[in-house]
């Protein structure tokens, strides 16, 4: 039985009894101890400190792994967003260069369609599929034509490997300087030899020309048949010119 309850309370009387006994103060039913002096000081005994039990231990824990994971997580979401960002500009940056070279590209190639079709002939469509289908029939054409031309040049190599250029010199008389000339040059013409100069000099005693000729046949058949056609001229002069005098004389009588 508790001793500070009496037991007359107990057995049915509530009225308290102060005759019998007084009611005792608090500070009688409390035993005061003096409290310890304590001193400050930065050095804490480890078994003064209270002691953790298993399960708030665990908790404590668990509370630090958790904050840890949710660090890490939110330093993922910082970091991710950076390297796809960083991504994404790499592969915008790469996109706009190519685009950039594809345009030059197309540019480089415009330019030359219209530099190719401004020599083409006339009437050729401006689209780069005609443009490239008219050079080409145009590349074949030109082609047959240098071929032609390289087959001609060779024919005339030939015969001008068998022509000789000579230097031929002729005396004319004063009186008939002109006409000499001009039946030398037929009778080169009609013999097949080609005069490429001709030089003339004149004086009181004679006129001369040295021609330059370009023929197959030898020089003294050339010289001998000039010689021949100037001597039959000289002849028809002087016969023309006897005539004349004796009509001339005959008239005169």
């Amino acid at each position: 039985m508790d001793p500070f309850f009496p037991e007359n309370l107990l057995l049915g009387d509530v009225f308290w009894d102060e005759q019998e006994q007084p009611l005792l103060s608090t500070s009688d039913f409390v035993q005061t101890q003096p409290c310890p002096i304590q001193y400050p000081s930065a050095f804490v005994q480890y078994r003064d400190q209270p002691k953790i039990s298993l399960g708030k231990q665990n908790s404590l824990k668990g509370s630090n792994s958790h904050s840890m994971n949710k660090r890490m997580f939110a330093f993922l979401r910082k970091s991710l967003p950076v390297e796809r960002n960083k991504a994404a500009e790499c592969e915008r940056e790469r996109g706009f260069k190519h685009m950039i070279s594809e345009r030059m590209r197309r540019q480089r190639q415009r330019q030359c369609c219209i530099n190719l079709h401004s020599v083409l002939p006339h009437g050729t469509k401006t689209d780069n599929n005609s443009v490239v289908q008219t050079a080409a029939k145009e590349i074949q054409r030109l082609q047959g034509c240098k071929e032609e031309l390289e087959r001609k040049n060779f024919v005339l190599e030939g015969n001008v490997e068998g022509r000789k250029f000579q230097h031929l010199r002729v005396t004319y008389s004063s009186t008939s300087g002109i006409d000499s000339i001009v039946e030398t040059l037929k009778l080169l013409k009609g013999h097949g030899v080609d005069t490429r100069r001709i030089n003339t000099d004149f004086s009181q005693q004679e006129f001369f020309a040295v021609l330059e000729i370009e023929t197959e046949i030898g020089e003294s058949d050339v010289e001998g048949a000039v010689r021949r056609t100037l001597e039959e001229l000289e002849w028809k002069f002087h016969s023309h010119v006897q005539e004349g005098s004796e009509k001339q004389l005959l008239h005169s009588f």
